[in-house]
């Protein structure tokens, strides 16, 4: 336990101290108080959730992007005692603190207000879900692509993740061979189009196909960290993350 409340502690660390996650706030903070600004009955819970979401998918991949980027938070892993899983559980752990809150804190202004507490805490919930799930996938493929590309293939996906596989198939059907790949990722990735339909429709496909890649992400971000890869010392978002321990 002690170990995974010092993963906790650094994921924290290797975030606050990073430029980009701090742009990302502030990014998320300005469309949060355009929503506040904005008349509550002038758009849809669809649309407000759709927002949200957004906001908390793309925090979540700058986040990160950061936890196991080329350098000391990544050499770090290879340093400690624990077990590697445990290690990528509490970075991942350190990273829906944050967004969870800033999710509560989105959620509240956008849904909550309008609509109640209930459905915005219900929101909140299945987005930090979904964060879990992107953070995952993000931080184990920064020691692959590094930490700017993990971070922006996160940042497209939750750009266009609101879009109905539907959609997807309708806009590719004159290109059967890309449109039946398309679709097939749509309907297993772990998109917010997913969020939506559970809140709306429920059931337990849903959630299962996150919590799936949520195991997926952070067994592949363990197994990832302790293999023999070439740093990149540029891309190190913290000189002095190891110090934690």
């Amino acid at each position: 336990m002690l170990g995974f409340k010092a993963e906790v502690v650094l994921a924290f660390q290797l975030i606050a101290r990073h430029r980009a996650p701090r742009l990302a706030m502030l990014l998320a903070a300005t469309v949060v108080l355009m929503l506040l600004a904005e008349d509550g009955a002038a758009g849809s819970l669809a649309v407000r959730r759709r927002t949200v979401a957004l906001i908390g998918g793309a925090l979540s991949a700058v986040f990160a992007s950061r936890l196991m980027a080329h350098g000391g938070p990544l050499s770090s892993i290879r340093r400690t005692a624990a077990p590697a899983w445990l290690v990528a559980a509490g970075r991942l752990t350190g990273l829906l603190f944050l967004t969870g809150a800033s999710l509560l804190a989105a959620s509240a202004i956008a849904v909550a207000g309008p609509w109640g507490v209930p459905e915005g805490l219900r929101l909140t919930a299945a987005l930090t879900v979904h964060s879990a799930a992107v953070g995952a996938l993000v931080m184990a493929g920064t020691p692959l692509v590094g930490a700017s590309a993990a971070a922006t293939l996160g940042l497209l996906a939750s750009l266009v993740g609101n879009v109905l596989p539907s959609q997807v198939g309708a806009l590719l059907a004159t290109w059967p061979p890309a449109r039946g790949a398309a679709v097939l990722g749509w309907n297993v990735l772990p998109l917010s189009w997913r969020v939506e339909r559970w809140l709306s429709q429920g059931g337990l496909a849903d959630p299962l196909v996150l919590l799936f890649w949520i195991a997926v992400g952070g067994l592949a971000a363990g197994c990832v960290a302790t293999r023999a890869l070439p740093l990149r010392p540029r891309e190190s978002g913290s000189c002095a993350c190891s110090n934690v321990r």
